[in-house]
């Protein structure tokens, strides 16, 4: 980051990015705001689980898929998650699936 961009610029960054192409997958897909944008998740530890913890609320968000790893970090979210995700170690198996938004 040699532009004189920081960490915390860089994570804020992209944070507000993936909210940005989450409500972008929503309308290019034509979701009604009804309906349940269904997630997957690479990488649950640290700023991945503050996500999920971040979208639980969301009652509109679904955790269909979680991707890390570290077996303990899926482990956890796969028990405390009530949608009980599909855990993956090689995240390009949730990039393959066409059920996640």
């Amino acid at each position: 980051m040699s532009d004189g961009m920081s960490r915390r610029n860089f994570v804020r960054t992209s944070s507000g990015a993936a909210v940005g192409i989450a409500a972008g997958l929503r309308a290019a897909k034509g979701v009604a705001a009804n309906d349940t944008v269904r997630l997957g998740v690479i990488g649950t530890a640290n700023r991945g689980g503050q996500l999920i913890n971040s979208t639980l609320p969301h009652k509109d968000a679904e955790i269909v898929a979680v991707c890390d790893v570290d077996s303990k970090a899926t482990d956890k979210w796969k028990e405390k998650l009530p949608t009980k995700p599909d855990v993956y170690t090689d995240f390009r198996k949730i990039i393959e699936r066409d059920d996640i938004d």
